[in-house]
């Protein structure tokens, strides 16, 4: 058989997964946080990447060639408290303090499950027009200026600001779906401290850390499906992919916060099929 299935009887913890004779390694994080009950591990799979499963998860083994393979699953208690690439470009004390130094170029960095939040001014254009490139200009440094202040607050780092809009990330889902309601909660039509309404989107899923612009950057498919998502959303509106929703404290959250959430789908000429996505109205 090319395919093998198992009942695990792993709990808490970091373990590494790795084949016999091969050099690269992939990391399995367990917690009760996470939605997964399950885990697909193909040798075929050529660069390292990461899993995330809940305890005891049902593991599938796939070994499409014709050679054996050893599977193996090691647990990693040393590295339990240790500090990982992901967490650290997460934190924005580093990212302030360090704005100088930055990944070699050329050398992209498999970091692993992301969580990421686009968020973007609406109607920027009409604003620049209605009020002059001066007072628009102040009013959007401003709103900068208090988005920065939320991302922190509720533990996140902000990676970079494209045009009016803001990339951030953090480690937690429930952080991130706090900040958002923090910042659609402010940027609303009645509050005399600004004339701005943002949108906002939220995503999970692996990324790449690269070097840009002298800066720890983040790329690939997750975060462009993030942005891309914002065609969804409107002033008020926080939209979460499907990835996003599936973790047990986002909608455990959801639902003890009685927040109004419907399911729709999102099509994009960039995108093979159509997506379910969940919108949050406040």
């Amino acid at each position: 058989n090319t395919e093998y299935t198992v009942d695990s009887k792993l709990r808490e913890g970091l373990y590494r997964l790795r084949q016999s004779g091969v050099k690269k390694y992939d990391w399995l994080e367990i917690s009760s946080s996470h939605s997964s009950t399950g885990l697909h591990w193909s040798s075929q799979k050529d660069s390292p990447s990461s899993f995330e499963t809940q305890e005891f998860p049902q593991i599938k083994l796939d070994n499409p060639k014709n050679t054996p393979r050893t599977f193996m699953i090691e647990e990693y208690q040393e590295d339990q408290e240790a500090l990982r690439t992901a967490d650290l470009f997460n934190l924005q004390e580093f990212r302030d303090l360090f704005t100088e130094e930055a990944i070699a170029s050329g050398i992209k960095l498999d970091i692993g499950t992301q969580i990421i939040l686009f968020t973007d001014v609406i109607g920027s254009t009409k604003f620049y027009m209605k009020h002059g490139d001066g007072k628009a200009f102040a009013e959007i440094q401003k709103h900068f200026i208090k988005v920065f202040e939320l991302i922190t607050h509720y533990g996140g780092a902000v990676v970079k600001t494209i045009g009016d809009a803001t990339m951030a990330t953090f480690s937690e889902h429930v952080q991130a779906l706090e900040t958002a309601i923090a910042l659609q909660k402010y940027f609303v039509m009645n509050n005399p401290d600004t004339q701005l309404l943002i949108r906002a989107t939220l995503h999970s899923g692996s990324c790449l850390a690269v070097n840009l612009n002298s800066n720890i950057d983040y790329f690939g498919s997750t975060v462009n499906y993030t942005a891309k998502l914002q065609a969804c959303a409107n002033a008020e509106e926080i939209v979460l992919s499907q990835e996003f929703y599936q973790d047990t404290l986002v909608q455990n959250y959801i639902r003890q916060n009685r927040l109004s959430i419907e399911q729709l789908t999102f099509q994009s000429p960039h995108l093979d099929q159509e997506r379910i996505v969940y919108r949050i109205t406040l």
